[in-house]
C-alpha cells in the first residue's frame, strides 16, 4: 500500500513538473511573442526588411577599386551562387532544411537528448538555417535570466514567420548574403573576393567548403589566421557533402589533399591601389546623392543602399603609375637617407626639432616614449617601435610623390596618386599647394605670344637688376650667362634671365589673367617672381592648365564620376561632357605647344628621349624650386595631361644637390615609366599643328654673328621660296596659255564663202 502511494506521488510529481514545464514554456513563448522581452518583428515588418548593402566603386574598365559601407556586404542573386556552395551549407548546417518549416524539432530533440541525457559535447546547436538567418537579421539581446533560452525561442518565432514569407531558395540566398565570414566581411560574394579574389560564381568546391567551414567559428577556422584548422574544417564540410550524397568519395579524396590556395585581398588593398582617388570620389558621390535626394524627395543612403559608382579612372594606367612611383621613390629614398646622414641634417638644423618639441608641450605623451609606427618603404610598410623623436625624424625624412592625369578632351581623371603609401600617409598631395617652379613658365610664354611676341625673337642672356621691384635680380640655375636665346630656347632650357625679360614684355596682369583662363584659382602674388614659379598651386590645377594648352585652348572641368545607379540599375546620375568654351587662342596655343615640344627634344627634359626612349609628341616642362624642395614634371599629349610632383612634406627638408633634386631627375622618370608601360598608343597622338605655327629657329646664339647668320639664312630662304614661287607661277601661266591655244584650235570653225 505504501509503495503504491509513493509510486502515485512520484508519477503525480512528474506530471506536475511536466505540465509546469509546458505551462512555463507556453507562458514564456507568449511573453516573447507579446514583446515582453523586446520587440519581435511581425510578418509585415519582415517583408519590409532592408538588407544593408555596400556601395561599389568601379574604374572605367569595370575593375572594382573601392567600396563604401556601414556593413561590408554586397548582395548576389541565387542564380549566381554555385550549387556546391548551397550543398555545402545544407550538408553542414541544416541537412533537413527542405523538410522543416523553420524549426527542426527532430534535430532539436536529438540535441536535447544528447546534451541533457548523454552529456555529449558534440551534439550541435540545433539551429536551422532559418533560425540563424533570424539571428543575422535581428541580432540577440542580453537578459538577466534565461538569456539563451529567450533568444532561441525568439529566433524560432522569427524563423517560422520567415518561412511563411520566403521560398527556401530565397532564404538560402538571404542567409548567404548576410552571414559573417570573419575579417569584417559579410556575404558570400565579399568572402569569395576577400579570401580567394574571385567572384562567388567562380568558387570551386574546395574553396566553397573553406568558406562554409568558417561559419562554425569565424576566428578559429579563418584560413588567414589558422590555415591548418581551416583545412581540417574544409575536409569536414566535404565529408558531410559525401555523407548526404552531394559529393562522391573519389572527388573528396582528390580535393581533401589540396592546399588552401588562398589569395587573400585585404580591405586595405583597395586603398593602396586607389585610396586617394576613392576619397575624392566618395565626397563627390555624397554631394551628388544629397542633391538627388533634395531634388527628388528621396532618402537614398550611399552607405547602405548598394549603389554602383562608375568612374573615369584608368586602372591599368593607375597601376603603371603606382609601380613607377614605387620603383623610383625607393631609389630616391636611399639617396635622401645618405644625404641626411652625411650632412648631419638634424644636428645642423635644431630649429626643426625645437619647433616640433614646442608643439608637443600640451601633449601627454613623453617625447622619449616608445611608440609603434608604420614605416613605409615605397608602397610597403612595416610596424616598428620608435621613440617619439625618431618617429618625427622618420616621418619627415620620407620622400613623397604625387601623380595626377586627366584627358584634355573632356576633363576625365585618369590617374590619381596622392602619396607613396595611402595606409601610412593618407594626406592627399594632389590637392596640396606647393611652389610650382618652372612649370609656371609656359603660362608666361603663352601670354607673351598672345601679346604678339614671336617664338624666334631673341633675348640677351644677361643678369639684370630690376630696381623698381626691390632690386629683384633673377639668376640662372647654372650661373652661366652670355649669348642670346630665342624665346623658344629660353623656355626649352628654362633660362631664368630670359623668362624675366619675356615676363616684363607680357605684363604682370596679363600673366595672371592667362593663369585664370587656364583654370588656376589659387592665390598668385602680384610680383614678378611669379614668372619663376613662386606661386603655390596644386598639382590638380597645374595639370588642368596644361590640359587646356594641349586641347588648344578649349577647357573642361575635371570630373571623376561618369554614372551612379541604384541596386536595381536605375540611373541616379549621368555625367555629360560640357566644354567650358575656348579660353585661349588656338593659334597661340599651337605656337606654345611647338615651343614646349622643344623642352623634350633638346631642352631640360631631353632625357625623356635619350634615357627613356619616349619619342612621341609631348608638350612638357620640368620644374625645380628653391633648394630643390619641390621637383615637378608635367607633360601633355592630345589625349593625356599628366603631372608628377616629388618632394618632402616638410619644406625645410630637401635634397642636397640639384643633380638629385631637380624635377628632371625626381619626377620625369615616373612620368616616362608610366607612359612607356601603359600609355603608348592609347594616350599618344600627334598634335597636328598648323605649319604656320611651327617655329624654325635656333634655341641659343653664342653671339650676334649667329643671329646675323640665321637672319641671312632666313632672308635667303625667303628669297629662294619667292623665286621658286615665281617659277611655279611662270610655269602655270605657260600651261594655261598652251591650254587656251589647244582649246581655240579644237573649237575653230571653217566658213566657206
Amino acid at each position: 500500500m505504501f509503495k503504491n502511494k509513493v509510486r502515485f506521488y512520484i508519477i503525480l510529481g512528474l506530471i506536475v513538473v511536466f505540465l509546469g514545464t509546458i505551462l512555463s514554456i507556453t507562458l514564456l513563448v507568449s511573453a516573447i511573442k507579446a514583446g515582453v522581452y523586446g520587440h519581435v518583428p511581425d510578418i509585415e515588418e519582415i517583408q519590409k526588411h532592408k538588407n544593408f548593402e555596400e556601395t561599389r566603386i568601379f574604374a572605367s574598365g569595370g575593375e572594382l577599386i573601392g567600396t563604401m559601407f556601414s556593413v561590408n556586404r554586397s548582395n548576389v542573386p541565387y542564380s549566381k551562387i554555385p550549387s556546391h556552395v548551397i550543398n555545402a551549407l545544407i550538408a553542414t548546417e541544416d541537412a533537413r532544411f527542405f523538410e522543416h518549416d523553420g524549426v527542426d524539432f527532430i534535430a532539436l530533440s536529438r540535441v536535447l537528448a544528447k546534451s541533457v541525457l548523454l552529456r555529449s559535447q558534440s551534439s550541435g546547436g540545433g539551429s536551422t538555417i532559418s533560425q540563424q538567418l533570424a539571428k543575422n537579421l535581428y541580432g540577440r539581446a542580453k537578459y538577466s535570466f534565461f538569456s539563451i533560452a529567450i533568444n532561441k525561442i525568439r529566433e524560432m518565432i522569427i524563423a517560422s514567420r520567415i518561412e511563411k514569407i520566403y521560398t527556401k531558395e530565397e532564404i538560402l540566398c538571404l542567409y548567404l548574403n548576410t552571414v559573417s565570414f570573419g575579417d569584417n566581411v559579410y556575404g558570400i560574394e565579399n568572402a569569395a573576393l576577400r579570401y580567394f579574389s574571385v567572384h562567388c560564381s567562380m568558387l570551386s568546391i574546395d574553396q566553397a567548403a573553406v568558406l562554409i567551414g568558417i561559419l562554425k567559428a569565424n576566428t578559429l577556422y579563418n584560413p588567414r589566421i589558422n590555415a591548418g584548422r581551416s583545412i581540417m574544417r574544409r575536409n569536414t564540410v566535404m565529408q558531410q557533402m559525401v555523407k548526404y550524397g552531394y559529393l562522391n568519395s573519389d572527388k573528396y579524396n582528390k580535393l581533401s589533399r589540396l592546399a588552401l590556395r588562398l589569395k587573400y585581398q585585404p580591405e586595405s588593398d583597395y586603398k593602396r591601389k586607389a585610396g586617394y582617388f576613392i576619397d575624392f570620389v566618395q565626397q563627390e558621390a555624397k554631394d551628388i546623392i544629397e542633391k538627388y535626394n533634395r531634388d527628388h524627395s528621396t532618402n537614398i543612403d550611399i552607405l547602405t543602399d548598394g549603389l554602383k559608382i562608375e568612374t573615369t579612372l584608368d586602372f591599368q594606367l593607375q597601376q603603371a603609375a603606382l609601380q613607377a612611383t614605387n620603383k623610383h621613390i625607393i631609389q630616391l629614398q636611399r639617396i635622401a637617407n645618405s644625404q641626411i646622414a652625411n650632412s648631419r641634417f638634424w644636428k645642423n638644423n635644431p630649429e626643426i626639432i625645437n619647433k616640433w618639441k614646442h608643439s608637443r608641450l600640451q601633449s601627454s605623451t613623453p617625447i622619449d616614449s616608445i611608440q609603434p609606427m608604420n614605416m613605409s618603404w615605397g608602397m610597403n610598410d612595416t610596424l616598428l617601435r620608435l621613440t617619439a623623436i625618431d618617429s618625427f625624424k622618420y616621418a619627415n625624412s620620407r620622400v613623397q610623390a604625387a601623380v595626377f592625369a586627366t584627358d584634355p578632351r573632356n576633363g576625365a581623371i585618369k590617374v590619381w596618386i596622392g602619396g607613396v603609401n595611402y595606409i601610412t600617409a593618407p594626406y592627399n598631395r594632389v590637392l596640396a599647394k606647393r611652389q610650382v617652379g618652372s612649370t609656371f613658365k609656359p603660362i608666361v610664354y603663352y601670354t607673351a605670344l598672345a601679346q604678339g611676341i614671336e617664338p624666334c625673337e631673341q633675348f640677351k642672356n644677361e643678369r639684370e637688376t630690376y630696381s623698381e621691384f626691390d632690386d629683384w635680380s633673377p639668376g640662372n640655375a647654372d650661373n652661366e650667362y652670355g649669348g642670346f636665346y630665342s624665346m623658344k630656347g629660353g623656355l626649352a632650357n628654362s633660362v631664368n634671365t630670359i623668362t624675366a625679360k619675356v615676363f616684363f614684355k607680357a605684363g604682370l596682369e596679363n600673366v595672371i589673367t592667362s593663369a585664370r583662363q587656364m583654370g588656376i584659382t589659387a592665390d598668385i602674388p602680384e610680383a614678378p617672381s611669379i614668372a619663376l614659379g613662386i606661386a603655390s598651386i596644386s598639382l590638380y590645377e597645374m595639370v588642368k592648365a596644361y590640359a587646356t594648352i594641349a586641347n588648344k585652348g578649349y577647357a573642361y572641368s575635371n570630373y571623376a564620376i561618369t554614372k551612379i545607379t541604384d541596386s536595381k540599375g536605375k540611373v541616379l546620375y549621368q555625367h555629360f561632357n560640357r566644354s567650358l568654351g575656348s579660353k585661349l587662342e588656338e593659334n597661340t596655343c599651337e605656337k606654345l605647344i611647338d615651343m614646349m615640344e622643344a623642352v623634350a627634344d633638346s631642352g631640360t627634359a631631353r632625357r625623356l628621349r635619350d634615357v627613356y626612349g619616349f619619342n612621341y609628341e609631348v608638350a612638357c616642362k620640368t620644374g625645380t624650386t628653391q633648394d630643390n624642395t619641390d621637383g615637378w614634371f608635367i607633360g601633355a599629349t592630345p589625349k593625356l595631361s599628366m603631372g608628377v610632383w616629388v618632394g618632402f612634406d616638410n619644406p625645410a627638408i630637401h635634397f642636397q644637390d640639384i643633380q638629385t633634386g631637380q624635377g628632371a631627375n625626381t619626377s620625369l622618370p615616373i612620368w616616362a615609366m608610366t607612359m612607356n608601360k601603359a600609355g603608348l598608343g592609347k594616350y599618344t597622338a600627334p598634335f597636328l599643328l598648323d605649319p604656320e605655327n611651327i617655329s624654325d629657329c635656333m634655341l641659343y646664339y653664342p653671339d650676334r654673328s649667329y643671329i646675323r647668320q640665321e637672319r641671312r639664312a632666313q632672308r635667303d630662304s625667303v628669297r629662294e621660296i619667292k623665286r621658286q614661287n615665281r617659277q611655279i607661277e611662270k610655269e602655270e601661266r605657260k600651261i594655261k596659255r598652251q591650254e587656251k591655244r589647244e582649246e581655240r584650235k579644237k573649237n575653230k570653225k571653217w566658213w566657206w564663202f
